[in-house]
């Protein structure tokens, strides 16, 4: 009986070490499938990149350098037209005449 039972024992230590060993296997050549899908990505990010700061030069040399508003180009409170300087029915050019 205790024959069968060191037999057993054994047996179950060999397959958990095979299971171990085939487990630590794949993940190995998981971290490598993962290494070369971020390689690759790496590059593919890296020639958008590059894309994009080609097309940014290209709209500005189009376009006489940057157009881009600041703060200073907001306008203010003191920008906003008075009663006084709104058009009266008089200033509309009338094409029905």
């Amino acid at each position: 009986m205790q024959d069968k039972l060191v037999e057993a024992k054994d047996k179950m230590g060999h397959s958990q070490e095979k299971l171990s060993t085939k487990v630590h296997g794949k993940a190995e050549e998981l971290e490598s499938n993962l290494q070369d899908k971020l390689g690759d990505l790496r590059g593919k990010i890296a020639s958008v990149k590059e894309a994009g700061e080609k097309f940014q030069e290209n709209v500005k040399q189009e376009h006489g350098g940057t157009k881009v508003k600041t703060a200073k180009d907001l306008k203010s409170a003191t920008d906003i037209k008075g009663a006084s300087e709104v058009k009266s029915s008089k200033d509309i050019p009338h094409y029905f005449n």
